[in-house]
Parts: C-alpha cells; structure tokens; sequence
C-alpha cells in the first residue's frame, strides 16, 4: 500500500512539476477542501469572549482551535470553576490517546510539536502568529504534507505552495492536494480555491495584462485563435 500512495504521489510531482501544467490541476482537483477542513474543529473567533483565565483562554483559542469539536467548545465555556476546567481539559486529552491510560499522550505531544512548527515557520512575514495562518491551520489540523510542490518564481504565477496529502482522515478523499498562494505576490499565503478565486488570481506579467487565464496556461495572448 505504501509503495501505491509514494507511486501515485510520484505521478502527481511530475504532472505539477511545470507551471504549464496548472491548468489540468484546476480541473476535478480537490484544492479548496478548507469547508471540510474547518468542520472538524469548533473554532470561532468571532463568539462572544467567555472570561477565563489566560491559561485557560489559551487553551481553548490557541492550542486546541483546530481540533475541539463545537459540542465540546460549547460544554468547556458553560464550565464555571477552574477545577472543572482543569477535569475537562485532562478528559479532552485523554480519550484522544492512542494509549488509553498511558501516562505518555503522542496524539497530544504531537499537536504541541506542529504548534511550535507552525509558529516558527510560518508567521514570518504573515503579520501574525503561525498557528493562525492558513499554513498553520492546515498543517496543525493534517500534520505535515508527504509531498508539497513550491512555486517562488515561476513566470506570469505569484508565488504559490501545493501539499499533498493522503490518507490524512477517513472524511477526506484518499488523495487530496491543499494549494496556497501569495495575493498580488506579498503578503501571508493564503487558501487558494479555483472556485471562488478563479485562475486569473495566480496570474501576473505582461501576459496578464490582457489575459490572466491565458497566462496561467502559459498562453500569450496573440497565439490564441479567435
């Protein structure tokens, strides 16, 4: 099975491996899967503020953001002592250990550990911390890609990353691709979907001018037929 999934990841390196051809990875492609991706976390920056200590606040919109479910978010702000918060957070933790019972939580460990990743690698020039970058999201909630494909200075194309995944939840199609990109080439990476941004987003140079979709083709304008 593992020789399949690097076989298959193989094809799709070699297929996105030139700008050219983008235009077949907008087709049928599952890029903007961020719906499905923010549905499994209770994140809601915009709820009204529960006053809770900071260690308990950070909890709850840093370290767990992506991952508590809203029922649980819901039960957590109805908490109204600390003890019962610390027995919830304990409880949180625990029926998510791959090891039931075992002093040692991986799942746990390795959710801090992409935290601090995130941090450290992507809030450098976004304006913000990491963890809530769209990269940050992505990766604290899939964990790291098995593939990504980097785009910095390809022609006509703003600056842009592909992560494949695969197998990363059994709600998520077996192989799947998460694609961000630079808005006018500065700024954070940002989600990127070909449903909603279209194509002419990633486009810059002369070609654009004109015609955006032409230049992610990689087409000049005057070679097109009437």
């Amino acid at each position: 099975m593992g020789r399949l999934q690097s076989n298959e990841f193989r094809r799709n390196a070699v297929a996105m491996n030139s700008p050219l051809s983008l235009r077949f990875f907008f087709r049928g492609t599952i890029v903007l899967f961020a719906a499905m991706l923010f549905a499994f976390g209770g994140i809601a920056f915009g709820q009204k503020k529960q006053k809770l200590e900071k260690n308990f606040r950070d909890w709850l919109e840093r370290d767990v953001a992506y991952i508590i479910t809203k029922d649980e978010r819901d039960s957590f702000l109805k908490l109204t002592n600390d003890e019962d918060r610390e027995k919830f957070i304990e409880t949180f933790w625990e029926i998510r250990n791959p090891s039931a019972g075992s002093p040692t939580n991986t799942y746990k460990d390795e959710i801090y550990q992409r935290i601090a990743f995130a941090d450290a690698r992507f809030g450098i020039g976004s304006g913000v911390e990491g963890w809530r970058t769209d990269r940050g999201r992505t990766y604290i909630t899939l964990g790291p890609p098995q593939q990504k494909q980097v785009y910095r200075n390809s022609a006509n194309l703003y600056p842009m990353e592909i992560w494949f995944y695969s197998g990363a939840n059994p709600a998520l199609p077996p192989f799947f691709y998460v694609m961000f990109y630079q808005r006018e080439g500065s700024g954070d990476y940002r989600f990127y979907s070909p449903y909603t941004d279209g194509p002419d987003k990633l486009a810059t140079g002369v070609e654009a001018i004109n015609s955006r979709s032409a230049a992610v083709k990689g087409e000049s304008p005057r070679s097109r037929t009437s």
